[in-house]
């Protein structure tokens, strides 16, 4: 056989040779396991948080509407942490927004508004229910970011939707719900402490065009 030919032939057996070990090497190198986050609670059980509330009434307000919130306003409400369920095992949306819908608060009564009367039990509960939702672990920030949609602008309710939503700013990251169709709707949003987990500011609002309701609800974290 002509010389040539057989280095040739030695050269494209050690070529299949070194082909085939990567190949076998590829098989038997097991994949990178999936990335998870690691949820945990910064904040515990009986931990307490006083929140300033402000009402503010919306440019669709009217003299026909019905003024619904206004006691709350400049009303100091305290909370307790009472339930904060196992987040170790969370991995992804749906065990996420499980999590977030849990009661992890109860309120600190009696609650006097500025007029000295005292709280009615649907704006304890409405409070309550805000403040719950807004409670989160640490330890996945960016998990959490991808899970929802992301609405860069909370006020943005121009669609119809009933949708989570979350995005990260330079040193909070901004998580809330929002439900709008056609002429109503509500929603809220918190600005968290990525720290803590704990809101910093809650916003609420409820904003109904035919019965001229519009009303805004901002509560403030007291620092401890």
């Amino acid at each position: 056989m002509d010389r040539s030919i057989k280095v040739v032939i030695g050269a494209g057996v050690i070529v299949g040779v070194v082909v085939l070990a990567a190949f076998s090497v590829g098989l038997l190198t097991p994949a990178n396991p999936k990335e998870s986050p690691e949820f945990t609670w910064i904040t515990q059980t009986n931990d307490t948080l006083t929140y300033q509330i402000t009402v503010y009434r919306g440019i669709h307000f009217t003299s026909e509407s019905i003024p619904r919130y206004d006691n709350l306003n400049h009303t100091f409400i305290t909370l307790n942490i009472t339930s904060l369920v196992d987040v170790q095992e969370i991995d992804d949306e749906s065990q996420f927004t499980m999590m977030v819908e849990t009661e992890k608060v109860s309120i600190l009564l009696p609650v006097l508004h500025e007029n000295g009367s005292e709280i009615t039990v649907p704006d304890a509960e409405l409070i309550r229910g805000i403040v719950s939702k807004c409670i989160l672990p640490v330890g996945g920030w960016s998990f959490v970011d991808d899970y929802y949609y992301d609405l860069d602008d909370p006020g943005d309710y121009s669609f119809s939707c009933n949708t989570y939503f979350s995005f990260i700013e330079s040193d909070s990251f901004v998580f809330g719900h929002v439900q709008f169709n056609i002429d109503a709707g509500k929603g809220w949003h918190s600005t968290m402490n990525t720290t803590t987990g704990l809101p910093s500011i809650i916003d609420w609002w409820n904003r109904d065009f035919i019965i001229h309701r519009d009303y805004q609800i901002v509560m403030t974290l007291i620092p401890s």
